[in-house]
C-alpha cells in the first residue's frame, strides 16, 4: 500500500486558479450583460422610437468642478436644446451629449481620457443655433429623446467595447477555470512518494 502526497503549495495554487478564473467569468457577466442592456436600448431607439428633424437651439459645453477619485478638476460634456414637434405639439428639450470628459493637472498620460474638450467643442461648432440634427424620441413620452448615434464621436465606453471586455474576461476565465481543474486533477493522481504502510 503506498501514500498519495500532494504538495500543499502547489494544491493552493491551483485552487487560486480557479478562484481568478470564477472572478473573471463574474467580471466577464457584469460586463456581458451591462453591455447587451446598453446595445438594445440603443437599437430601441434608432429603430422603434420615431425620428424627427429638431431645430438647435442651442449647443454648449456643460462644465462643473468637482473630485473624480483624489484629483480635482474640470468635467466638460456636450449640451444641447433641441425643439421639435411631434404629435402634433411642439416640444424643446435638453440633451447631454456624449460622454463627460475629466480634467485634471494631476493626471498623468495612462489616465488622460481618449476624449478631449477639444472634440466636444469642434462637435458643438458643427451645431450651432438654428441648423438642424434628426433626433428620435420616445413615443411613450415625447419629451425623452434620443441621438441615436449622431453623437458617437464623443462616446467612450460604447456598448460593444463592454461586450468585447466580457468576451476577453470569458475567455480568460474559462482557461483559468478548466487548467486549474485539470492541474489540480493531476496533482491529486500523481504520486509524489511512495511510503509502505505501517504496521
Amino acid at each position: 500500500m503506498i501514500y498519495l502526497l500532494v504538495d500543499p503549495a502547489r494544491t493552493q495554487r491551483y485552487g487560486l486558479m480557479i478562484l481568478a478564473g470564477a472572478l473573471a467569468l463574474l467580471g466577464s457577466f457584469v460586463f456581458l450583460a451591462v453591455g447587451g442592456s446598453r446595445s438594445y436600448q440603443q437599437h430601441v431607439e434608432a429603430t422603434k422610437w420615431p425620428a424627427v428633424e429638431a431645430e438647435v437651439v442651442v449647443c454648449d459645453i456643460q462644465k462643473s468642478y468637482g473630485y473624480s477619485g483624489r484629483n480635482w478638476g474640470a468635467k466638460s460634456q456636450a449640451r444641447c436644446v433641441f425643439r421639435y414637434e411631434a404629435n402634433g405639439s411642439m416640444y424643446e428639450e435638453r440633451k447631454l451629449a456624449g460622454s463627460r470628459v475629466f480634467e485634471s493637472k494631476r493626471q498623468i498620460l495612462l489616465t488622460r481620457p481618449a476624449l478631449t474638450v477639444g472634440q466636444i467643442a469642434a462637435w458643438v461648432q458643427r451645431h450651432p443655433r438654428g441648423s438642424t440634427q434628426t433626433i428620435h424620441y420616445n413615443p411613450a413620452n415625447p419629451h425623452e429623446i434620443s441621438l441615436a448615434g449622431a453623437d458617437a464621436e464623443l462616446q467612450t465606453n460604447k456598448p460593444e467595447d463592454q461586450l468585447r471586455v466580457g468576451q476577453v474576461f470569458a475567455l480568460i476565465g474559462i482557461a483559468l477555470v478548466l487548467g486549474g481543474s485539470a492541474a489540480q486533477k493531476r496533482a491529486r493522481n500523481s504520486v509524489d512518494m511512495p511510503h509502505p504502510a505501517r504496521g
